[in-house]
């Protein structure tokens, strides 16, 4: 055996324990994914919270989390998996990874699926070593081969314990015929709050962070900066490169701000390298989306001291609460967007209200309030997952 592997069976057995460690069994968390969306934050915020308090091993494709873990969180084991661009491919090598790792040691206590895609992923390793799965369902939808996946474990005997990340999700599952599988809501979690902001920019700058997906709504914001030409202010975008391959949904998005006259006060800023200073940019955040099963960007802003206009849909009226941390609109009249919007451009003493409220709202999703709900939820599914009263458990807003 090379140096190398010596060294990675040593970290392996230091973090699964030996059958003379006093040492906790370790959870598996398992994300099939590369990238960087809320789903993979959200997973990164929990394993840096778990690793300080039992071991943590993290399968997931090289990438986003793999990088942010080894570089952050000395506690965590990182276990990388193979991605492909066919999703099945990808679940069926990923657990033959998984389970090769996990075979000849002491059995994990559990596996915690970040998504019903990664459940695909663990089920079999999760039916072969007769763990439990904890599932953390991020979706804004249920399509019918997820819900088919799904029954299919159970027959097979996984036992699986459903946590989504707002009551919109329960929702979601109820209505797919799981609800025996539901045992609680975990919002998504933010690691730390700032303070209330003193005072906006000048001109007064209004921000939008998200991708090129249509669902995202940037069109929407594309319409409020066309009905507010007459304000001082920017706009500013996060998350979409134009460098790369533009879709025709961006370049007719383009095209609308050009007609509009609004070139110079749009301000492109890219790919979000930096989520902490993106907020800080920004005095106000525009989440014009049209379906979102919790709003990950909506928690982040407030908890950066961001007044949130925001589309009453989904989640999104669990997470911003109106006149507290923001305002809500129909996406049926835009132009009450626009007016929400104005409204705090305007008023100083609003803004200032809102900025307030939006920190103590998001304080109700800080890591050490949700990681301590994760913890109390592991237990209740390693001791067989004891159905949680639909009217004691606790929402994502309390």
């Amino acid at each position: 055996m090379g140096s190398r592997e010596q060294v990675t069976g040593a970290r392996s057995l230091r973090l699964l324990g030996t059958p003379n460690s006093d040492a906790k069994p370790p959870v598996v968390m398992v994300e099939p994914t590369p990238g960087q969306r809320g789903p993979q934050r959200t997973l990164l915020s929990l394993a840096r919270y778990l690793s300080e308090r039992r071991p943590v091993i993290v399968a997931v494709p090289e990438g986003f989390v793999s990088k942010a873990l080894r570089a952050q969180v000395a506690g965590a084991e990182v276990l990388p998996l193979p991605f492909h661009p066919s999703r099945p491919r990808s679940w069926a090598t990923g657990s033959l990874r998984l389970l090769s790792r996990l075979a000849e040691e002491p059995r994990p206590a559990l596996l915690h699926a970040n998504g019903l895609s990664a459940l695909n992923l663990a089920a079999p390793a999760a039916r072969r070593l007769n763990v439990p799965v904890f599932v953390h369902f991020h979706a804004s939808e249920i399509r019918p081969r997820s819900r088919a996946f799904v029954r299919l474990w159970e027959r097979l005997g996984v036992r699986m314990s459903l946590f989504p990340v707002s009551d919109f999700g329960s929702g979601l599952l109820e209505g797919a015929g799981l609800r025996r599988l539901l045992r609680g809501v975990l919002p998504n979690p933010v690691e730390g709050t700032g303070a209330p902001r003193n005072r906006p920019h000048q001109p007064f700058r209004v921000g939008f962070i998200g991708s090129k997906n249509p669902v995202k709504g940037l069109h929407y914001f594309v319409r409020v900066a066309q009905s507010m030409r007459e304000e001082d202010v920017e706009w500013h975008l996060y998350g979409i490169d134009l460098e790369k391959r533009r879709t025709r949904y961006v370049e007719t998005c383009l095209a609308e701000i050009e007609a509009a006259g609004l070139d110079g006060r749009v301000k492109w800023c890219g790919k979000v390298e930096d989520v902490a200073a993106a907020y800080a940019s920004v005095d106000a955040l525009l989440v014009p989306s049209q379906l979102e099963s919790f709003s990950r960007v909506a928690v982040e802003g407030m908890a950066s001291g961001l007044p949130v206009v925001a589309a009453r849909v989904g989640a999104i009226p669990e997470v911003v609460l109106e006149d507290v941390s923001g305002r809500l609109f129909d996406l049926d009249h835009p132009e009450e967007a626009a007016e929400q919007v104005r409204s705090i451009v305007r008023d100083p003493q609003l803004w200032t209200k809102l900025s307030s409220g939006a920190i103590e709202v998001a304080r109700r999703f800080d890591i050490t309030e949700v990681g301590q709900l994760i913890e109390r939820y592991y237990e209740e599914v390693l001791a067989n997952g004891a159905r949680l009263d639909r009217h004691t458990r606790p929402s994502t807003i309390s």
